[in-house]
């Protein structure tokens, strides 16, 4: 029952998702804003039901058969609901109904048309990826005579920072989708710049916090999680989530630049079209199977055109958007910006054809090419050394500073050198962009320069991490047993005892090492290695332990007899100022996002209602007045509770009349000349609404009649 619940809801948004883009067009922004929460919470009640078929092990749905087992963990079991392609899509759907409900109920003095254009869009999109759940990857699809226990979600992905991961990269791609939106509607109304940036900056800004704690978490799975000992491996589908993350970069600092004319440019429009085509494209990739690794989940040849058709559908409106959208004019130059924008491009060209080009080479030739670790270090991470010089000097420039950065950058080159030009470089432009950043804080802070100060210090903090952990990592392999030791340059690693620990849903082996220094205990480590009963699959995991500012981590590996264990040991300095770099700059993302709003809204958008700078005390006559007359373009409001540009215009109006003396009837007939207002008995409102209820009920009693 619940499982039809659930298929149902989903069926009924997707029918209410072609209704409102019908309604779009009669430019009811009430009843638009109130459609969208009930869209969202007919994809909530679906996603619902999906997690409650998970947590009840109802092995009837095929994807709880095949991505769940009865002995799997809670915690687990709910996050397989997304742990799989199905689920993932129907998760993907839920948040793009959550950005359409926040941005349809705070409109932020958003031109009508353009609301409507853009909540048009949106439930476009919508619409396609609820056609594409229900027809290719149906969540709720029966498997009958069903299994039981026939499948286990990944023993990979079962850990705390994968089940986040995927909810971070979901809604930082999904943010991109309203700057989208309102670029295609600047084509067929006419935006400024001023108001198009005050109204895509905050999602941008948005989209850059949530894609880099994604990006954050699945770091951190991957560091402790693989085993072996690092934290990105240039994977194509870990590497694509890096590409909308440098559209957003780029877009923030175009954002900063100054412009002579207020004409919207290609610029803005191309840069904010790509991020969302470049967000598909990632989906595309991950989940349409057009590159196989750890990451995928979809080989289904129909999945893929069926996501390719929903790309091409999005950029087919991004050339007609620009094709209207006037060319760039004449702008004044600054060298800083330019530059920081030019190099994002470049490094967003160097990830797509690391991407891309050996799909096309394996296309043509019939013989795999990889692009590793050796492409991206040589053309990505060396031109980063530039954007590293170029974050210090630009926004924080002066001369003491100057001096003071050159000591600092001379000493740390001193320190360095013998480790070559390589690790040199890196560490001497990090430790230069973290003290450019902290002089400037210390002399020249304000709040509204904290966003600014804390990614360009995080930036810093990140790259510190990076360079001094790539080039002073050390790795030691052994074979050991029980009460065995073995030297290290810190110190003797023992490995003192293993035993048997069985569990839920797996038989742990927990190997127990101490590491000494001088007969003095600097860690204890338990690591394990697991043989899970579903699928018969074995998997370390890594134990960590944190001295002063390095990381070990000891990793149990195969064994044949087990009393002979393979042992990896990695010595990881500064690793943690990867994640801190990180944290700081999701942290200023978010907060150039939300500096106006509390953080708490963006996460309840379904109880957010339109806002106002400030509040406006009326006339208690004129408020009276308000609740009598009803809102010209909003069904079944009055003007005390309309929220439209209009309805704020004759508040004003009847409020400035009252207070001037005038009488109610007077008051009425300037309204009706001057605002065009027919002030009659309110229109039955209901048959608006029931209608396309019963249009609704009939669509679906139709689908029921044929799929009994």
């Amino acid at each position: 029952m619940v499982t039809e619940l659930g298929h149902f809801s989903l069926v009924l948004s997707f029918s209410l998702g072609l209704m409102t883009l019908i309604l779009s067009f009669r430019k009811k922004n009430a009843l638009l804003s109130y459609l969208s929460t009930v869209n969202l919470g007919l994809i909530s009640l679906a996603f619902f039901c999906l997690i409650l078929a998970f947590a009840r092990s109802d092995f009837s749905v095929q994807s709880v058969a095949f991505h769940s087992h009865s002995t799997t963990p809670l915690i687990y079991k709910i996050a397989a609901t997304w742990g799989h392609h199905e689920g993932s899509m129907l998760l993907w759907c839920f948040f793009l109904g959550l950005i359409i409900n926040f941005f349809s109920t705070n409109r932020q003095k958003i031109e009508p048309s353009i609301h409507n254009a853009t909540l048009f869009i949106l439930h476009s999109i919508l619409v396609l990826f609820l056609a594409y759940s229900l027809l290719t990857s149906n969540p709720f699809e029966r498997l009958m005579p069903f299994p039981i226990n026939r499948g286990e979600l990944n023993p990979l992905l079962q850990d705390p920072s994968l089940t986040f991961h995927p909810l971070f990269l979901y809604m930082g791609f999904l943010s991109f989708s309203v700057p989208f939106a309102l670029s295609i509607a600047s084509s067929l109304y006419p935006i400024n710049r001023p108001l198009f940036i005050q109204w895509t900056k905050p999602w941008i800004a948005g989209a850059w916090g949530f894609l880099t704690l994604g990006i954050l978490t699945g770091s951190i799975w991957a560091y402790y999680e693989l085993g072996w000992g690092g934290w990105w491996f240039w994977d194509p589908v870990e590497s694509a989530s890096l590409l909308p993350w440098l559209v957003a970069a780029a877009l923030i600092h175009l954002y900063k630049k100054p412009s002579s004319s207020d004409t919207l440019s290609r610029s803005s429009v191309f840069l904010t079209s790509l991020g969302f085509l470049l967000c598909l494209t990632s989906v595309w990739v991950i989940r349409g199977g057009a590159l196989v690794s750890v990451h995928t989940f979809a080989l289904s040849p129909n999945r893929s055109f069926f996501l390719f058709s929903i790309f091409a559908l999005c950029l087919g409106a991004s050339i007609l958007a620009l094709i209207r959208t006037s060319k760039d004019h004449h702008e004044r130059r600054n060298f800083f910006i330019d530059s920081a924008v030019f190099i994002f491009l470049y490094l967003l060209f160097i990830v797509l054809w690391g991407i891309f080009f050996p799909i096309f080479f394996e296309k043509i030739t019939a013989q795999p090419l990889t692009m590793g670790t050796p492409y991206f270090t040589k053309l990505f991470c060396y031109p980063m050394l530039l954007v590293f010089f170029l974050m210090g000097v630009g926004p924080f420039f002066s001369r003491i500073g100057l001096i003071l950065c050159i000591i600092i950058s001379f000493v740390c080159f001193y320190i360095f050198w013998p480790q070559g030009i390589g690790a040199t470089s890196a560490i001497t432009l990090s430790v230069w962009l973290i003290s450019w950043t902290i002089l400037y804080s210390l002399k020249n802070f304000r709040k509204k320069s904290l966003p600014l100060l804390g990614a360009h210090l995080g930036i810093g903090i990140l790259a510190l991490g990076i360079s001094v952990n790539g080039f002073f990592q050390k790795e030691t392999m052994a074979i050991m047993e029980p009460g065995e030791k073995i030297e290290l340059p810190l110190g003797n690693l023992t490995f003192d005892a293993v035993k048997p620990i069985p569990r839920q849903n797996h038989l742990a082996y927990q190997g127990t090492f101490s590491l000494k220094e001088k007969d003095h205990l600097i860690c204890v480590f338990n690591s394990e290695r697991r043989l899970y009963f579903a699928n018969q699959s074995e998997h370390s995991e890594a134990t960590l332990c944190h001295h002063r500012l390095t990381t070990y981590s000891l990793i149990l590996g195969e064994t044949t007899d087990h009393q002979h264990w393979v042992i990896r040991f990695y010595e990881n300095p500064f690793i943690l100022l990867i994640w801190i770099g990180g944290i700081l700059v999701a942290l200023s993302a978010l907060l150039l996002c939300f500096q106006k709003r509390l953080l708490i809204i963006f996460a309840l958008g379904i109880l957010s209602s339109p806002s106002s700078e400030a509040l406006i005390v009326y006339h208690p006559k004129a408020t009276a007045l308000f609740k009598k007359i009803p809102c010209p373009t909003c069904p079944g409001q009055n003007l005390e509770s309309s929220q439209t540009e209009l309805s704020q215009e004759i508040r004003d109006f009847i409020d400035q009349e009252i207070r001037q003396g005038k009488d109610e009837e007077i008051i009425l007939k300037t309204l009706e000349t001057q605002f065009h207002m027919t002030l009659l008995p309110s229109f039955p409102y209901w048959i608006l609404w029931g209608a396309p209820l019963l249009f609704l009920g009939g669509i679906l009693l139709m689908i029921y009649r044929r799929n009994p």
